[in-house]
């Protein structure tokens, strides 16, 4: 109801500035986009793209973090080495 509504609007607001400010505006545009957009390639009602969405996204995660942690010398985030 009333304290919902306002939470679904803030947090994903809160959560995107963040990304913006760590990855940078075209990678976090990126994040965003991209499973959304594959998803409406391989779908044809709203339902399928949703699930497909949210599949992409995840698998893509996933994919990310084993690779990060099968090749030690690839960082999972953004890396600054420190002298």
């Amino acid at each position: 109801g009333k304290i919902i509504k306002p939470t679904a609007i803030k947090v994903p607001s809160v959560l995107n500035a963040a990304a913006f400010k760590t990855l940078g505006t075209l990678m976090a545009v990126g994040l965003m986009i991209l499973p959304a957009t594959s998803a409406r390639y391989w779908s044809g009602t709203i339902t399928a793209q949703l699930g497909f969405g949210f599949l992409f996204a995840l698998l893509s995660c996933w994919i990310g973090l084993l690779l990060s942690y099968v090749l030690p010398e690839t960082p999972t985030g953004p890396c600054r080495r420190f002298r």
